[in-house]
């Protein structure tokens, strides 16, 4: 076989074992500010992390979802030190986060298969809830990924990252809000 037809086979094997795209996107909106300034709320309540049928089970994204599950409260925590704290007098704000999509490659998968596990990707959307109308305040979206190949040349390191980008992008959210 001659070397032209050879360097040919190499890279046409390379494309078929590099990962696939991950669809998971965002709606490209601009999240809006909520109705209500986070400032009216004297009570703030933080709920677990809600996830889709359709990923129960899957081990890497439940532990993905722990840890931004995780990274929230310990974000949000530091914005509001008296977080899911004792109701007193006042309005309550609850702020109840949902995966809308999620594909998390955990560090085993990209040691041994690399880029060819493909990328990952989290899509996540935040309700703010005003407990006492139950009126939903505002309803923004919070995207991250990390490439294939990204994931692979840091052995998960980028990955894992996407977790801290998307909860701290969530967190900046309620931050700017505040006042």
């Amino acid at each position: 076989m001659n070397k032209f037809i050879m360097a040919a086979l190499m890279i046409y094997s390379m494309c078929l074992l590099t990962g696939c795209a991950t669809q998971i996107q965002p709606s490209g909106q601009i999240n809006q500010p909520p109705q209500i300034t986070f400032e009216n709320f004297k009570n703030i309540q933080l709920n677990k992390i809600t996830l889709p049928a359709k990923y129960a089970g899957q081990a890497a994204n439940e532990k993905a979802i722990a840890k931004i599950d995780l990274l929230l409260m310990e974000k949000v925590r530091v914005i509001y030190p008296e977080l899911n704290g004792p109701v007193t007098a006042g309005k309550t704000l609850v702020i109840a986060p949902e995966i809308i999509d999620i594909k998390f490659i955990g560090g085993a998968a990209r040691f041994w298969v690399g880029p060819m596990a493909g990328s990952s990707a989290v899509l996540m959307k935040v309700k703010f809830i005003d407990k006492d109308t139950g009126n939903t305040i505002a309803f923004p979206e919070f995207y991250s990924k990390c490439s294939a190949w990204a994931g692979a040349f840091s052995v998960g390191g980028n990955d894992n990252a996407m977790l801290h980008r998307v909860a701290s992008s969530a967190t900046a959210y309620i931050s700017t809000h505040r006042r």
